[in-house]
């Protein structure tokens, strides 16, 4: 059960902010597990992570920021794949008028 300390820091929390904390710190925790069935790791290395919470409006503000760069990634990803396929398209056309001459 959370202490009423612990419950009044959880409200200094933004959960989006802790998603994409979680996001971040996921490979570094993939990482420290052991285990050949699957890895874990003890409680003694999960609260050794030390991890720096800024106060809530900067904590959104960073949320805000990495969704736009989200969104513009995904955009830019979308265009690599359209110019992958033109490049292809521009590829056989060029082979088939080579090979018809």
């Amino acid at each position: 059960m959370l202490q009423t300390t612990q419950y009044s820091q959880l409200q200094l929390m933004n959960q989006p902010f802790i998603n994409w904390i979680m996001v971040y710190i996921g490979k570094e925790l993939l990482e420290m597990g052991r285990g050949s069935t699957f890895p874990s790791i003890s409680q003694n290395q999960l609260v050794s992570i030390v991890i720096g919470f800024p106060p809530l409006n900067e904590q959104k503000r960073i949320v805000e920021k990495v969704n736009l760069l989200m969104k513009l990634s995904e955009k830019l990803e979308e265009k690599v794949r359209e110019n992958q396929k033109n490049s292809e398209l521009l590829m056989d056309a060029v082979l088939q008028e080579s090979f018809e001459n």
